[in-house]
C-alpha cells in the first residue's frame, strides 16, 4: 500500500508553504506574501468598532433632530467621526494598509483623550487594542521605498 502522507513523520512543517495560494497574496515589497484574512482578534476589533461607530451615528442623527445651531455642529462631527471609523473598520478588515495606520492613530488618539479625561478603563481597553493591531503590523503591506518616492543611489547600479 502506498505512503499518502506527503511528508515523512518527524520532519518540520513550514507552515506558510503549506497555506493554500488563495489564501496568501504578494504585496509591494520584494513579492513577500502576506496572508489574505485578517486574524480573529483584529475581525473582533473590526465588529465592536463597527457597532460603536453605528450607535455614535444613531447619537449624531438624534443630536441632529434637536435643532439648535451648537446641536449642528456637534451632530456633523460626531457623524463625520463615526463614518471615519466605519472606514477605517472596512480597511483594517480588508487589511488595507490606511486602514491599519487610520486604526493606530484613531485608536491611539481615543486612548490619549480617555487618559486626559479620567475615563482609565476606556483608555486601557484602546491601549490594548492599539498593541493588538501593531502586533499584527505583518498583515498590513509595507510600501517599498520606491512606492513612497524616496530616490535611491543604489537603485542607478547594475547588479
Amino acid at each position: 500500500m502506498p505512503d499518502t502522507d506527503p511528508e515523512p513523520r518527524g520532519t518540520p512543517v513550514d507552515r506558510d508553504a503549506r497555506t493554500p495560494p488563495r489564501e496568501r497574496r504578494r504585496d509591494g515589497v520584494d513579492g513577500v506574501e502576506t496572508p489574505e484574512r485578517a486574524p480573529l482578534g483584529i475581525k473582533v476589533i473590526c465588529v465592536l468598532a463597527a457597532l460603536s461607530a453605528g450607535l455614535d451615528l444613531m447619537g449624531g442623527v438624534k443630536l441632529l433632530q434637536m435643532g439648535g445651531p451648537l446641536d449642528a455642529v456637534a451632530a456633523l462631527v460626531t457623524v463625520g467621526v463615526a463614518a471615519a471609523q466605519l472606514a477605517i473598520v472596512y480597511g483594517l478588515w480588508t487589511l488595507e494598509r490606511w486602514g491599519y495606520v487610520g486604526a493606530l492613530l484613531v485608536f491611539g488618539l481615543s486612548t490619549v483623550a480617555a487618559s486626559i479625561t479620567g475615563a482609565l478603563g476606556a483608555a486601557l481597553v484602546g491601549a490594548v487594542i492599539v498593541a493588538y493591531v501593531w502586533s499584527n503590523r505583518e498583515y498590513y503591506p509595507q510600501p517599498s521605498p520606491a512606492d513612497r518616492g524616496i530616490d535611491s543611489p543604489l537603485d542607478d547600479l547594475d547588479w
